[in-house]
């Protein structure tokens, strides 16, 4: 028999690092990430205890379950839009440094935290921003094990696409980006690279974005594991009701990030005059609503379930992004065919014609949706077999993979 004291012995202490806080309500993207690692983490028998921190402007606790809080530590935080951005960049050009990242290294509030707690494990999610944080951090315990969570070099590129976004005139994005764009990704570049050297182990959402840190960094595969973080409940999986012919297609998409934008814009221009019979319905925050001819942008909702269940088929020409794309798991949970780019499907295991509709020739989309729709027993196998691309994403898998990692070389 295992006494308690050794059973102790071989549970290990986890925090979690972040570069901000967490959103009150409608988590998105790294942000459901986020949740969805907390959520499996809990379930893990050998884990003894969880702590989160996040660098904000104010000190408080948040409770985001019965048993688990968020400390927020007031501190010098990390600019992604905004004058500070500009700021930023306007230093970067001039002295080939940014201020954000050197206020960031004197967060001693945060490292305080950390070394009270003390934990054999930090995991840091989307937060290449810390690094300075964990360079001392390891100077005090060398033994503490660092988990980066993160998606390939492409998220260096985020805060360009805030910019597309933004209402700023189109002489001015251009001029940022002639002047800065070099400089900024150069520099930030340096500072994930040092991201992923220093952590012990690297967790992605998908096979390209491991590929692409192998490929860059010359880092062993033996390091990188592909956990994609996000799941649903079987609750969540909606009864197929079989659909003959498809009249409405939704697209779900927040209209200030530029990805959506230009999926908007395909939508607009490519796909939707040459399928008047159909209904294109986009759904959104930030979305101004207005109805074109058979354009429909509804802007936010309070009820989304209810519109994706009146869909008879999700779209998502997705040209530009990174990562894995949430909503796309959303959408093959109503069990209807989903037509999309394969960079929208990056990261989902689909097949053409079988579990959804794979084209990367935009000018072709209207096409494909116009074929299937001519064909009823198409539909059929791709709603039948829709189901499928979800079992990469139960809690039990994602458990798991993670409870296979946290005991990788022991």
């Amino acid at each position: 028999m295992i006494s308690t004291e050794k059973k102790k012995k071989n549970k290990i202490r986890v925090a979690i690092l972040l570069y901000k806080p967490l959103p009150k309500a409608s988590p998105v993207g790294g942000e459901i990430a986020i949740l969805t690692l907390l959520y499996v983490l809990k379930k893990i028998k050998h884990i003894s205890d969880i702590e989160v921190l996040s660098i904000s402007n104010k000190n408080v606790e948040k409770k985001i379950s019965n048993n688990l809080t968020i400390k927020e530590i007031k501190g010098h935080t990390y600019p992604e839009r905004g004058i500070r951005w500009l700021l930023d960049l306007l230093c970067l050009f001039v002295f080939g440094f940014k201020p954000s990242l050197l206020l960031i290294e004197k967060n001693r509030k945060i490292l305080n935290e950390l070394a009270k707690y003390n934990p054999d494990l930090l995991i840091v999610p989307n937060s290449f921003q810390v690094k300075p944080i964990i360079n001392k951090y390891k100077l005090f315990n060398r033994k503490a094990k660092i988990i980066a969570y993160t998606d390939s070099p492409e998220v260096l590129v985020a805060s360009f696409d805030y910019l597309e976004a933004t209402s700023l005139p189109t002489f001015m994005k251009k001029l940022i980006r002639r002047l800065f764009y070099n400089n900024y990704i150069k520099f930030n570049k340096k500072v994930y690279t040092d991201f992923i050297k220093i952590s012990d182990m690297v967790v992605v959402p998908t096979e390209f974005d491991k590929e692409e840190i192998i490929h860059l960094y010359n880092i062993g595969k033996n390091k990188i594991f592909v956990i994609p973080l996000i799941s649903y409940k079987k609750s969540e999986i909606k009864k197929m009701n079989l659909i003959s012919k498809i009249k409405k297609v939704v697209f779900v998409g927040a209209c200030n990030f530029w990805p959506n934008l230009q999926a908007i814009e395909i939508i607009k221009q490519k796909i939707a005059p040459k399928l008047k019979d159909i209904e294109f319905i986009i759904v959104g925050k930030y979305c101004k609503p207005q109805r074109v001819d058979n354009v429909n942008v509804i802007g936010e909702v309070k009820n989304l379930d209810s519109i994706l269940r009146d869909a008879d088929a999700f779209i998502a020409p997705i040209v530009s992004g990174r990562g894995i794309k949430t909503k796309i798991l959303t959408y093959f949970l109503y069990r209807k065919p989903v037509i999309g780019t394969s960079l929208a499907f990056r990261g989902y295991k689909v097949k053409d014609n079988y579990n959804a509709i794979v084209e990367d020739n935009i000018d072709n989309i209207w096409r494909r949706i116009y074929e299937l729709n001519r064909n009823r027993e198409s539909i059929l196998r791709i709603q039948k077999n829709s189901i499928k691309v979800l079992e990469d994403f139960k809690i039990s898998k994602l458990k798991q993979k993670w409870t296979k990692l946290l005991t990788y070389g022991k």
